[in-house]
């Protein structure tokens, strides 16, 4: 999948921070280590930093999401712009290297469709802020007013807001 939304109409907007989540304020001055995307429970992305974790989740995830259901069947997938993606590139299981987060913030951006909630980061080495979004997938789908209708209804792949968790999310 591209990570990066290829269209002249898309634009990104940064806002001041809006109450939903912790500001991504807090992570300017953290080194990510590691960074790794989940999907047990609900669609995570977690950032590994010398100093603790930093989770993005898609709140509509933490509100769908219900105890022991073990896997999640309307994941979330978590995606970069292509900058921030080669930016966290080098980036390795062993932590001996590093980025360090220069500026973070909150933005909406819009598609012409839609529009829906990012999170900014620029690390050390990056000219732009990079955005993290969330796609989540389309498929196919029935009538649930009428199940003895067989048609059968293409959903497509729409986008999520992103927001940096408050807690330490644990499923």
């Amino acid at each position: 999948m591209n990570s990066d939304p290829e269209s002249s109409e898309i634009t990104t907007t940064v806002i001041p921070f809006d109450g939903k989540g912790r500001d991504p304020q807090s992570l300017v001055g953290r080194k990510i280590k590691w960074y790794y995307k989940s999907g047990k429970g609900i669609s995570l992305l977690t950032f590994k930093c010398q100093n603790g974790n930093a989770q993005f989740v898609n709140p509509a995830d933490l509100v769908d999401f219900e105890e022991g259901m073990p896997e999640n069947t309307d994941p979330s997938w978590f995606h970069f712009d292509s900058n921030l993606k080669t930016a966290l590139a080098s980036l390795d299981r062993s932590g001996q290297t590093t980025r360090l987060i220069e500026e973070a913030c909150v933005g909406t951006r819009n598609d012409g469709l839609m529009s829906y909630r990012v999170v900014g980061i620029r690390c050390e080495g990056m000219t732009n802020i990079g955005y993290i979004y969330c796609k989540k997938q389309g498929g196919t789908t029935t009538n649930i007013w009428d199940p003895d209708d067989s048609d059968i209804e293409w959903e497509p792949d729409y986008y999520g807001d992103v927001i940096l968790a408050a807690y330490k999310i644990r499923y």
